[in-house]
């Protein structure tokens, strides 16, 4: 407890010996200290107490000048957690003194009282704070080297597969995915579906078999922390162990099997992603019929993109009404340009007939909107564009309504505009709507109108399920207020104009 209360007045760990020097040692020669050096070193033992995974220093010393140093952040610097990621540090060896000095923190000054090829034992007698003030210290630690590198074979997407002991943040029915930029997302399962946790500024560091990962449950709120010992990487398996400690000073450890996902190459998207895909879940739920998104990937790199939701932030509606794309793909990485927006989307999964995107950045009108959700998508081979060009008389309505039931008529014009029609006694007289316009995606139905000119538009939308024989029948999911869900379907019969 006194070690840690002192480094969470200084901000860094004690560097140290498994055994104090004393006159009648033998002590490694200051030859020896820099043959055997060299290397990676991960701290194990504290005051001859195991470290705590949690509790852990890793020392690489790419020369006797220097190298670099993880520490965990569950300690303190000036209030303030730390981020220590392979912090730089130099190094100067006299006899068997080294001073390590880390820019703008301290200086520490240890005796290695042994090495050889795999252990290093070090006593900490003295360090400087950054104002200069020199302080005693009589800490004990031992290091052994390590050569295993994880830092290259973790990069992918893994799934839980067990966890023993106790939990800190999770239990094993989770997948996290390790980018090569130093970043992670974290999935939770909901239903079916595998859904990128709400968690802020994942990041994540490997140094040799250690895992620290640190992430904010929102944006802006406090970093929470977690530390791993990676036992191994191999065959597409990844074992975790963690010696963690409980606040009444009790012990235990916890272990965590992994098991690679393997995500669709760069060929394989390229092969399959052609074509038109409508959304039907978002984020593990079914998507309401209102906000469905219709992507097309032609072969060419271009596209197009239908979209039409609500911006609650400045109170307008988005019409994308086919609105022409270019893409690229890199990995598993499909990067999506239109007009006024960029799309980064991952594709964790596809087939011939289902796609997964995960959005995890969107770009709209150069600002930079906070997005992170899973797209389930399914190819729509329908094509309706063509085929409800006419008029349409109302046969019958099921569900709730919304701005009208079946006793009306539309004509749909090949110019993308329509006219609705209310019965009047025995007539059909057209409603005095203004601006009316429709887009058909597929089988998916967007409209638009205003009630008289000037007014703010409305808005409906249909999953057109059929248009056979001269019927079409229309069916939408749709979500009240109050989050409730209800299907609304209607059916048409086509009207033979003279």
């Amino acid at each position: 407890m006194k070690r840690i209360l002192k480094l969470a007045v200084f901000g860094i760990a004690a560097i140290a010996a498994f055994s104090s020097c004393s006159k009648n040692e033998d002590v490694p020669s200051q030859k020896d200290i820099e043959t055997k050096i060299i290397g990676k070193w991960k701290e194990a033992s504290i005051n001859g107490k195991d470290a705590l995974t949690n509790n852990r220093i890793v020392k690489t010393f790419v020369s006797n000048q220097g190298g670099n140093h993880s520490m965990s952040m569950s300690r303190y610097f000036d209030g303030k957690y730390r981020w220590s990621n392979k912090i730089p540090f130099e190094c100067e060896i006299k006899g068997n003194d080294i001073c390590e000095s880390y820019t703008g923190m301290v200086k520490v000054f240890a005796k290695v009282t042994f090495i050889d090829e795999t252990k290093l034992d070090e006593n900490v007698y003295k360090r400087i704070t950054p104002e200069g003030k020199e302080l005693s210290e009589n800490t004990n630690a031992t290091f052994q080297k390590v050569t295993a590198d994880y830092s290259q074979d973790i990069i992918g997407m893994w799934e839980g597969v067990e966890m023993t002991g106790d939990e800190t943040y999770g239990d094993a029915n989770h997948r996290i995915e390790y980018k090569a930029d130093g970043t992670y997302t974290y999935y939770d399962k909901v239903g079916d579906s595998w859904v990128p946790s709400k968690n802020a500024g994942n990041e994540y560091n490997v140094d040799g078999d250690w895992l620290a990962t640190r992430w904010q449950p929102t944006e802006g709120a406090d970093y929470e922390y977690e530390w791993w010992d990676i036992v191994e990487i191999k065959d597409g398996t990844m074992k975790w162990s963690a010696l963690r400690e409980k606040e009444d000073g009790t012990r235990y450890t916890t272990t965590f099997t992994w098991k690679k996902v393997n995500l669709p190459t760069q060929e394989e998207i390229e092969a399959k992603i052609i074509g038109k895909w409508k959304k039907m879940k978002h984020d593990g739920k079914d998507a309401v019929t209102n906000k469905r998104t219709i992507w097309s990937f032609n072969n060419d790199g271009k596209g197009t993109q239908s979209f039409a939701d609500y911006k609650e932030g400045d109170k307008t509606f988005i019409w994308d009404n086919k609105v022409s794309i270019q893409y690229s793909i890199q990995g598993n990485i499909v990067h999506s340009v239109s007009t006024n927006v960029e799309h980064t989307i991952a594709i964790p999964s596809i087939n011939d007939n289902q796609i997964t995107m995960h959005v995890t950045k969107v770009i709209s009108h150069g600002v930079d909107v906070k997005e992170n959700h899973i797209g389930e998508y399914s190819k729509v081979t329908a094509d309706y564009s063509e085929a409800i060009i006419g008029m349409w008389e109302g046969v019958e309505m099921t569900g709730g309504e919304t701005y009208g039931d079946a006793n009306h008529r539309i004509e749909y014009k090949a110019d993308g505009t329509f006219t609705y029609y209310d019965k009047v006694g025995e007539n059909w007289v057209p409603s005095e709507n203004v601006d009316n316009e429709y887009n058909i995606d597929g089988d998916w139905l967007a409209t638009r109108w205003r009630p008289t000119a000037g007014a703010d538009y409305e808005y409906e939308w249909w999953d057109i399920d059929e248009i056979k024989d001269g019927t079409m029948k229309w069916s939408a999911l749709r979500e009240k207020e109050d989050g409730t869900r209800y299907t609304t379907t209607i059916t048409w019969k086509k009207v033979q104009l003279q």
